[in-house]
């Protein structure tokens, strides 16, 4: 996009140094656009793109925001305190709080009174949605955060629309759901690990559905957000890759040739024996002990949660340029995110 179509030209992102943050950057970089980043560490790679690094406050304390965002014209906030679930406790409820809820209501205050910013997106999660069982999420499920970090997010974007619903600057809620590409070390990874060293999956008789998102996809729905020169304001938008698939075909997609390219198996199991084990493997748990199967690996690997995404794509004017199996033969076919692969 030509720098004179575009409606910003410098763009702030906190969280810059971390796998969503750098993607984004170097596909901005690669545009023309000046990327400032607020991270705690340097990434010297990106700097050498071009980028400009700023040093992120600790986000645990009050941050004044003034001159982070001095003279940016777009604010992208990645930045936060990541899920912990194996961990939560009541005790981290404060500081979930701090970090994901009070910094960011903090930084959209600031974006309010801020004289060259025009727009402000804020990366919250799925999860927000919490254990929901009403299946696609769509835009009219309800909210309903369990966790310290669910609900500082819920609350993120509850004071976010606060600050900004009456401002004359554009704003955006991305929930994505869990994101993959090079170099993520998510659940994903967990299972490029299993596989690699041929060991058996279980899988329910029954498939179950997820979505997933890969990460050039949601590079793209960040940039057609900030760069087009109409957007709709105000929107909270579910983001993922198109297609629905089981654990089961997600594995089998992972094994292809153009992908992984390693066998996969798997064992059949009936629900109640998934079931009956995990809660065996919770109680272990509560004891100390270190178990490869619980109630939390069983949701996360056989789990339903799916999402739609019609409403994002009609509303954003945008479609995922890969499918998902693209963004799996990308993740693990060598290619990386150093160059382009959009615009």
């Amino acid at each position: 996009m030509k720098s004179e179509s575009r409606v910003v030209n410098r763009v702030l992102i906190t969280g810059g140094s971390g796998f969503i943050g750098s993607a984004l950057a170097r596909s901005l970089l690669a545009d023309g656009i000046h990327v400032r980043i607020a991270s705690r560490v340097r990434n010297a790679n990106l700097e050498r793109l071009g980028a400009e690094w700023f040093p992120l406050p600790d986000l645990a304390n009050p941050v004044d925001w003034i001159p982070v965002i001095d003279t940016m014209e777009a604010v992208v906030h990645l930045a936060g305190l990541a899920h912990r679930f194996e961990t939560e406790q009541t005790g981290d409820w404060e500081l979930y709080d701090a970090v994901n809820h009070q910094a960011t209501k903090s930084l959209a205050l600031a974006v309010k009174e801020s004289l060259t910013v025009k727009r402000f997106l804020f990366m919250s999660t799925v999860r927000v949605h919490g254990n929901t069982k009403d299946f696609p999420i769509n835009t009219n499920t309800p909210k309903k955060p369990i966790t310290p970090y669910d609900k500082s997010k819920s609350d993120a974007e509850i004071s976010t629309a606060q600050a900004l619903q009456f401002s004359e600057i554009s704003w955006t809620v991305f929930r994505p759901v869990m994101v993959y590409g090079p170099g993520n070390r998510g659940n994903m990874a967990k299972l490029e690990f299993i596989m690699r060293n041929n060991v058996p999956i279980p899988v329910g008789r029954v498939p179950n559905k997820k979505s997933f998102l890969y990460i050039d996809n949601l590079i793209s729905a960040i940039k057609s957000y900030l760069l087009k020169p109409k957007v709709i304001s105000g929107c909270f938008w579910l983001i993922a890759d198109k297609e629905i698939l089981s654990t089961e075909e997600l594995l089998r997609t992972m094994s292809l040739p153009e992908a992984m390219n390693v066998p996969v198996r798997f064992i059949y199991l009936p629900n109640w024996i998934l079931t009956w084990s995990a809660h065996i493997g919770d109680a272990f748990k509560r004891l100390g002990l270190p178990v490869p199967w619980n109630s939390e690996v069983k949701e996360k690997l056989l789990g339903d949660l799916y999402v739609d995404i019609e409403t994002t794509m009609e509303e954003l004017d945008w479609q995922p340029p890969f499918t998902l199996k693209e963004g799996i033969s990308r993740t693990y076919s060598g290619i990386n995110n150093e160059a382009p692969r959009f615009k």
